[in-house]
């Protein structure tokens, strides 16, 4: 799925386990190993992110080459170092446009070390039919370097045992993430999905007040997994998140789906472009033509609403059934603010069924007119009490799935 913005941050924290891109300062060429495979792969690597210091053995067979013990340096803002234990590519080719093409990329025991962001961990990380950018389109034709290594196609990329620590903080450990990219059309994948599984974040390692947070409800740690897909339509111009749903062990799940029109490859191409040069005006300027088509929330209570409750009742002196009843009585004062009286009463009577039975919440949005982003933003500023009507807003308690 072709989306700047979100593909760019998704693939920023897995694609160092591949292509180690940290460095902010152009890098001394490597020792060539003579294999021309190897060396293409480690002109990647090298540049204007970091320079390989050294390389174990390179071990070749018909279809295998392995690099072993890359050490690499790493300078700039981010400076520290990156060891590499194996780096196996399988079936590796070079286009014509320079890309280096791999059947099977696979990287074992990554360890990347910042003075200033701690130590990042991977066990393993496997790339199946991947494509990589070539050095050319790193640099640019100016020869600045560029954050362009999101921009990479594959079938799939699976990284697991990832471990993030630093700062005197307990350990955050991520047990696995993995990209799907399907129907690529002209260079660009239309299909994506990812899914976290088996994160961990300790409270020490969410700061003082957020730990203080966590840990007053009960908690030592979020343990979060979460899916993710979508894709885009060119034709269409569409954006659809089908479903994006983030699940908190004990906690509850966050559920989104999405559509959003105005997509079309010629606003894609000024979107990317207005991101690179960072020119927020022009981006705000694209988004106002896009059009909100429908959305959806849900949010599904699997325990932390009542150990919130049963906090902030606490906090008042009050047990959890008596703080119940206060939030009860003091709905309507609480809403209102809305001036739509049929929707402030719809959110009245949604919000009193789950405080009575406490399993799910449902926001939806389904407009009878599709509006812009620039009708929106301007009912917002002007007349945000319209809003429920355009967006056509319902609330709903305990739905079913």
């Amino acid at each position: 799925m072709a989306f700047p913005t979100v593909r760019r941050r998704a693939a920023t924290f897995i694609v160092p386990a591949l292509l180690i891109g940290v460095s902010t300062l152009p890098a001394a060429a490597f020792e060539p190993t003579g294999n021309t495979i190897a060396d293409a792969y480690l002109d990647v690597l090298e540049s204007g992110r970091a320079k390989v210091v050294s390389i174990g053995s390179v071990e070749t067979t018909a279809q295998v080459i392995a690099l072993k013990n890359i050490e690499m340096e790493t300078t700039g803002l981010k400076s520290g170092t990156v060891a590499i234990a194996i780096t196996e590519l399988v079936n590796g080719s070079l286009n014509k446009d320079g890309r280096l093409k791999v059947d099977l990329l696979t990287v074992e025991g990554l360890e990347a070390t910042s003075g200033k962001n701690g130590t990042v961990h991977v066990s393993t990380a496997v790339a199946e039919n991947i494509t990589l950018p070539s050095p050319a389109q790193l640099k640019g034709p100016t020869g600045d370097v560029k954050d362009d290594y999101w921009q990479f196609l594959f079938d799939q990329l699976d990284v697991q045992g990832i471990r993030l620590s630093g700062n005197g903080a307990s350990p955050i450990d991520v047990q696995q993430i993995r990209l799907r990219q399907s129907d690529i059309q002209n260079g660009v994948s239309l299909k994506s999905e990812v899914s976290v599984a088996g994160l961990n974040i300790p409270a020490d390692s969410l700061g003082p007040k957020g730990s203080k947070q966590l840990t007053d409800l009960g908690y030592d740690s979020l343990q979060v997994s979460a899916e993710v897909n979508g894709a885009w339509e060119p034709l269409t111009g569409k954006l659809n998140i089908d479903n994006s749903t983030v699940m908190f062990k004990d906690m509850g799940d966050v559920s989104v789906s999405l559509t959003l029109g105005g997509f079309t490859k010629e606003i894609m191409a000024k979107l990317q472009a207005a991101d690179d040069a960072t020119e927020p005006e022009e981006v705000l300027g694209l988004l106002q033509s896009l059009t909100f088509e429908k959305a959806e929330l849900r949010i599904d209570n699997e325990g932390l609403y009542s150990r919130a409750l049963e906090t902030q009742g606490e906090k008042y002196g009050m047990d959890s059934k008596t703080m119940e009843m206060q939030m009860s009585l003091a709905l309507p004062l609480l809403l209102g603010q809305l001036q739509d009286e049929a929707f402030r009463t719809q959110v009245n009577d949604a919000l009193a069924a789950f405080i009575a039975n406490p399993r799910a919440l449902t926001l939806a949005a389904n407009p009878t007119t599709i509006p812009t982003f620039g009708l929106l933003a301007g009912a917002g500023i002007l007349a945000p009490q319209s809003l429920p009507g355009v967006l056509g807003l319902t609330v709903d308690a305990n739905l079913a799935k």
